[in-house]
């Protein structure tokens, strides 16, 4: 009937190719409508209709716990949300508030800015692995290390710790000694023995300046502090005065603490964003130089009692303007994402911070439900969220149309002919309708009779004469 591939022309293969392309096309798009309604357009949905505040309020992280992903009901954030995550997973735990005062303080001099180191800087986030022979790394341990199964984190740059009594001990010298080095640890030469408890360590930020030189500002933002003097501080969003010099004299010292904090030396300008704990310290009661848990204790024991405004209109304390003491935190309201760039990882470090070891807990923007208390989210946003569903849904139905209207329009104006090619149907030359009664076996066909000679019998033309006459 048909030809080969090979007697195939030049316009024929691409009527294949193209036919080809486009119902493979109609049926990957029909297949990715049935999956993205399971991952997109249910719990799109589901968001819209949950309602969300789209103003966004205020919330701190006072709980974070390393679960059984398998045993737990709910999940802070796992990667690909129609997979069942395995191991352990995290669990946070927040409370919320309502947002504080942004503030502008203006013609200041003497800016003091310093960091304290974590454990998240070099050279307390540098691991020394003793698990590992052909790499051994633990030979000259020296200062007091955290020790995880064998991996070992030197933090004696950021934490001063004391103890009554040591326990077993680790000679790592010899590489085989310290693969399962567990716990809080104190080295010498390689030589390590075990704290065992009761022990306490305290953060190892020393000489930071508050009252120096008639400083009388101080902002903490985390693990990070910035004193100064500052003549004036207004609220940037009502522009009232919240910090005069020129009434407070020299008797007060204004502390503050700040989810943001910007510092413009040239200017003389610091900006504080979302700033709560607004107190007016006596300045009989702030040292001049301080240490990092000397500072936190100063503000936690005497903070609340000379707050600076009373109304709580500015730079309010979080206990007056608490919306939820304690409730579940997650990435979005599905708590998990599909973009499989560990965005969990990253996402988790940053929320996780619960003030764990005189720690600084994490503070950031994150929204609530109108009528459920259930758990916050930090990403939510109805225009990114309308948009992303339009184009999970312009995607695939506009793939899904076009390659059917292609398929339809090959099936109307592509036939083919007899010889088995592809042809416009406006080309194809139809065979006449054969003759449709049967020939009889005496019958013979018509080209033979044609081709017969006719032989007439001599005696037939006498008779017939005679007949005439």
């Amino acid at each position: 009937m048909g030809q080969d591939v090979e007697g195939m022309g030049c316009g024929e293969r691409i009527i294949c190719f193209t036919l080809f392309i486009c119902l493979a096309i109609a049926v990957l798009s029909t297949v990715s409508l049935f999956y993205l309604t399971a991952i997109v357009y249910v719990p799109v949905q589901r968001e819209l209709e949950a309602g969300w505040v789209p103003e966004p309020v205020a919330c701190t992280t006072i709980q974070s716990d390393l679960v059984d992903c398998a045993e737990t009901e709910w999940i802070s954030c796992y990667e690909w949300c129609i997979s069942d995550p395995g191991g352990l997973c995290t669990q946070i735990w927040v409370s919320v508030r309502e947002n504080g005062t942004d503030l502008q303080f203006s013609k200041c001099s003497m800016i003091y800015d310093f960091t304290c180191p974590t454990l998240e800087d070099p050279p307390a986030n540098e691991k020394l692995d003793c698990k590992n022979i052909d790499n051994y790394q633990c030979a000259n341990l020296t200062e007091i290390f955290q020790c995880n199964d064998g991996i070992c984190g030197n933090i004696s740059h950021v934490y001063h710790c004391t103890y009554e009594s040591t326990g077993r001990v680790y000679d790592c010298r010899n590489r085989k000694n310290c693969i399962e080095i567990e716990g809080l640890v104190t080295c010498n030469g390689g030589i390590c023995k075990q704290i065992e408890y009761p022990w306490s360590c305290e953060r190892k930020c020393e000489n930071l300046v508050l009252s120096s030189n008639e400083r009388n500002v101080a902002i903490i933002n985390g693990d990070r502090l910035v004193s100064a003097r500052c003549q004036a501080g207004e609220n940037m969003d009502t522009e009232l005065t919240v910090w005069d010099t020129y009434y407070t004299g020299n008797q007060y010292s204004l502390f503050a603490s700040c989810t943001t904090v910007q510092v413009d030396e040239r200017e003389g300008i610091i900006r504080g964003y979302d700033c709560i704990n607004g107190s007016a310290l006596p300045r009989n009661l702030v040292p001049e130089l301080t240490n990092y848990t000397e500072l936190h204790d100063l503000y936690l024991t005497n903070g609340y009692k000379h707050k600076l405004d009373p109304t709580n209109q500015n730079i309010p304390f979080d206990n007056d303007i608490r919306l939820i003491p304690k409730t579940k935190l997650k990435i979005n309201d599905q708590g998990c994402v599909n973009t499989l760039k560990e965005e969990c990882k990253g996402w988790t470090a940053v929320h996780n911070r619960d003030g764990t070891n005189s720690t600084a807990r994490a503070r950031f923007p994150c929204h609530v439900m109108q009528n459920s208390t259930e758990f916050a989210v930090t990403r939510h946003s109805v225009p990114e969220t309308q948009r992303f569903l339009m184009m999970m849904l312009a995607i695939p139905l506009g793939l899904w149309s076009a390659s059917c209207f292609c398929v339809l329009l090959f099936s109307c104006c592509i036939k083919i002919d007899d010889m088995g090619h592809f042809r416009i149907s406006s080309q194809v030359k139809v065979k006449e309708k054969p003759n449709s009664r049967p020939r009889t076996a005496w019958e013979e066909p018509e080209k033979e009779k044609q081709k017969r000679p006719i032989y007439k019998d001599p005696g037939e033309d006498d008779v017939l004469l005679d007949t005439k006459m």
